[in-house]
């Protein structure tokens, strides 16, 4: 279901119906908002507006140097609102906390707001997005982390977290 291969496709909203058509005419299936979901902690593709917002930065929310080769930002474009704060970034190579795709143990789903906490129970992030993996083998998610803490043990609402790899 997850596997490679598979494509978002955007189109005009008035091309939508006969776009559809094209596609199952041809084999391909869509994936509803569930499986959606899965791809996208699956494969690190956090959506804005769920797992950052406007006031995450690039380096943050891990989106600067990703994403179709470029990723969103242009590092080769002149002048841009915001390019002084996002160019001094990139070049210092840390930032304080950054998003994180997460495997919390167990299938409780847990808040999507849910504190992140070290094994001393201080509080290090929180949780954004999160879906019950395939299989009900656990369940995965994006999490804003302070950096300092992604070498530590992590907890989810008293369940056992860690990080995976995003790339």
């Amino acid at each position: 279901m997850t596997g490679f291969g598979g494509a978002l496709i955007a189109v005009n909203e008035a091309e939508v119906a006969a776009t559809e058509a094209r596609f199952r005419d041809a084999g391909a299936a869509a994936l509803d908002e569930a499986a959606w979901s899965v791809l996208r902690a699956e494969r690190f593709l956090p959506e804005w507006g769920i797992d950052y917002a406007l006031e995450s930065n690039p380096h943050e929310a891990g989106i600067a140097h990703r994403a179709l080769g470029q990723g969103p930002v242009d590092w080769d474009k002149g002048c841009y609102l915001g390019q002084e704060v996002v160019c001094m970034q990139d070049m210092r190579g840390k930032v304080r906390r950054s998003l994180f795709p997460l495997w919390i143990d167990g299938t409780a789903l847990p808040p999507s707001d849910a504190e992140v906490t070290d094994a001393e129970g201080l509080a290090v992030g929180q949780l954004r997005s999160r879906v019950v993996a395939p299989g009900d083998q656990g369940v995965l998610g994006f999490a804003f982390l302070k950096t300092a803490a992604v070498d530590t043990e992590l907890q989810v609402n008293g369940a056992a977290a860690k990080l995976l790899a995003s790339s």
